[in-house]
């Protein structure tokens, strides 16, 4: 066993994101959202369950705009 605890990888990544720049966070939801869309299941579902992301999370206004665009039931 690694002796890592699922706290102190959680902790580390909320280090790691703390640290990213806003451009990066801006990037890095971009391409999570492009991924996202790109996907059969996405494309296939007619009812898709997002939230709204807080401030420093990747970003989901884009793709619940994009859902209800597509016509999809947004949960």
């Amino acid at each position: 066993m690694l002796g890592i605890t699922k706290g102190a990888i959680r902790e580390e990544m909320r280090a790691r994101v703390a640290r990213l720049s806003e451009e990066e966070r801006r990037a890095a939801s971009q391409t999570m959202e492009m991924a996202l869309l790109e996907r059969p299941e996405w494309k296939q579902a007619p009812v898709v369950g997002l939230y709204l992301s807080l401030t420093d999370e990747p970003q989901t206004r884009g793709l619940l705009q994009m859902g209800l665009d597509a016509g999809k039931k947004v949960l």
